[in-house]
Formats: C-alpha cells, sequence, structure tokens
C-alpha cells in the first residue's frame, strides 16, 4: 500500500514470504518471515517538501545491489554474489536529492539482517 502524492507520502510491504537461494536449505514461509524482516519487512513514511527534495523515515530498502531481496520481486534463485553481501532491509532516515541530471541519496541506518 502505498501514497505517493502530496507533502506527506508513505509506502507498506507487509506479508509473509521466503526467500529461496539455489543449493541452500529451503526455509519455511513461517519461520523466514518471523526470523528475518517481520511481517511488515517494508514500510516508510516520506516527507517531500519540493519536487526535488524528501526525507523517508523507517524500514527502508537498500540503497545498493541490483537483486531484490523478495522472491516475487527476483525471480533469480540462482542470486548473485553481490546479493549475498548487501544489507537489504534497514531501518533509519534517508534524504533525497535531485537536480537535473544529477542524483544524490545520504542516509543514515541501523542494519536488520
Amino acid at each position: 500500500m502505498q501514497k505517493p502524492d502530496c507533502i506527506i507520502q508513505f509506502f507498506l510491504e507487509a506479508g509473509e514470504y521466503s526467500i529461496p537461494v539455489l543449493a541452500a536449505p529451503y526455509i519455511r514461509t513461517k519461520k523466514m518471515t518471523e526470523q528475518t524482516y517481520g511481517y511488515l519487512p517494508q514500510g516508510f513514511i516520506k516527507v517531500a517538501p519540493t519536487v526535488n527534495f524528501s526525507l523517508m523515515v523507517g524500514k527502508l530498502p537498500t540503497l545498493f545491489g541490483a537483486e531484490y531481496t523478495f522472491t516475487y520481486q527476483n525471480m533469480n534463485v540462482q542470486r548473485g554474489l553481490l546479493w549475498n553481501q548487501e544489507n537489504a532491509v534497514n531501518r533509519g532516515i534517508q534524504a533525497n536529492y535531485t537536480a537535473g541530471l544529477l542524483s544524490a541519496s545520504l542516509s543514515t541506518r541501523r542494519f536488520i539482517i
């Protein structure tokens, strides 16, 4: 669920999930959900006072990485080396700024996993 317009915006991603990886033991959905990111793996409030600037607070997705964490977003169950090293979900604050072709993000985060 999300509200992508106005000054105050939000994003909520809720549910159960599994994260199958090729050549690794499968962990059942309920156990994976309870022992990793919980039933609300990503959710944040975003304040966007202008088109060029925004501030996000909550459980945020990673800033780097070419592969998404959850299988419904990433059908590549082989996964890559980067996927095993990136922090997938973080709690923290992130500021975003854009000006023409320039785009910058600055964040302070506490890793969840």
